[in-house]
């Protein structure tokens, strides 16, 4: 919540003078007098309050910005109210060490950056009158307080895993490369983003799996995971887990602490193309070159359905944003759709020529 101290705008109320009434008034009796009477003076209606001219006398605003979940104070600073609103996404991002700028909110609407505070403050039901009247706690001086929330726009990252033995963090925005992962023996097979987005997962044909850090770019883990290359890693929710499939036909699940395998994943016959933990993390779907797909329990490792129906590899997955649905897709040129509770099939969907090396849904 970004809180904004108005110490006297100077932003005053008018109402315009009501034409019709004033137009349906009944006109006075006139008087007898020896000489001929004089037409009363027309009203004249008062002029509106000129919030905007320029040079007019406006004090500095005092900004307080703080964390929208903690309360906790961000900053402090002085300002112009013929600033614009960009100006203080600007400050705000470059005193918190956003890489973008926050959006800022003000009763229900969202501020446009060329906007003047002074503007862009304004209550909404009269927009020139001044700020709501100073809560118990208000600023020094009894200044008015307007709250703002501000809602921080995360970086727009692209990681991408390549068979240089490299995977990179992208700046999706500018194209800068942010970091540049290196310590793999062997070529990437899949990159993998936390749903915190706090670390990577990466995949390599030297049959490990490696978490990198977000931010810094370092390596924070690295395990050996199947007797076969790692062909697909995946995070849960909560990033406790991750699960790994491999050319040794199993899938495994791993312990992020620890390092430790806490389950494995046995039943495919060929080489395990993908993995996945469902967006719930109640379910892991695995896909293989035996032409099936499966899902698991992650807690127990059991297997709750064998999904048949492809006639080649199947390579790909991807579980829908509410986890009720998996889809899934071959080296044939096939892509099917199974409901996750009962594994029946819900759709079968042709067309592509070749094969489908990669599912999702839209979010």
């Amino acid at each position: 919540m970004v809180e904004v101290a108005m110490e006297g705008i100077g932003l005053e109320a008018c109402t315009a003078p009501d034409a019709e009434a004033a137009g349906a008034a009944a006109e006075p009796p006139i008087p007898i007098h020896s000489t001929p009477p004089q037409a009363p003076a027309a009203a004249v209606p008062p002029e509106p309050a000129a919030v905007d001219a320029p040079g007019a006398a406006m004090s500095p605003l005092v900004v307080r910005v703080r964390f929208a979940l903690s309360g906790a104070l961000l900053l402090e600073a002085p300002m112009r109210p013929e600033q614009c609103v960009q100006d203080l996404e600007d400050l705000v991002a470059e005193r918190a060490g956003f890489v973008r700028r926050p959006q800022l909110i003000f009763e229900d609407r969202l501020l446009a950056g060329p906007l003047p505070l002074a503007k862009a403050l304004r209550r909404q039901a009269d927009p020139t009158a001044a700020l709501p009247s100073p809560p118990a706690e208000s600023a020094a001086g009894g200044a008015d307080i307007a709250e703002v929330f501000a809602v921080v726009r995360p970086q727009l990252v692209v990681v991408t895993g390549s068979a240089d033995r490299t995977a990179r963090v992208w700046d999706a925005e500018k194209g800068h490369c942010q970091h540049e992962l290196l310590g793999h023996g062997g070529r990437l097979s899949s990159v993998s983003v936390s749903p915190d987005r706090a670390q990577v997962l990466t995949t390599s044909l030297d049959r490990t799996e490696r978490a990198w850090s977000m931010s810094t770019g370092e390596c924070e883990s690295t395990t050996s995971v199947q007797t076969g290359f790692v062909s697909a890693a995946s995070f849960s929710p909560d990033r406790a887990l991750a699960v790994t499939g491999s050319a040794d036909f199993a899938a495994k699940v791993w312990d992020r602490k620890t390092g430790q395998c806490v389950s494995r994943l046995w039943g495919h016959s060929r080489m395990v193309n993908a993995a996945a933990f469902s967006p719930d993390g109640l379910y892991i779907a695995t896909a293989s070159s035996d032409m099936t797909a499966r899902v698991w329990d992650p807690a127990t490792g059991r297997c709750l359905h064998v999904l048949r129906g492809h006639n080649s590899e199947v390579l790909s997955l991807a579980f829908s944003p509410d986890a009720s649905l998996l889809a899934t897709g071959a080296s044939d040129g096939a892509a099917k759709v199974w409901g996750v509770s009962d594994g029946a099939p819900r759709a079968s969907l042709h067309g592509h020529t070749a094969a489908i090396m990669s599912v999702c849904f839209a979010p």
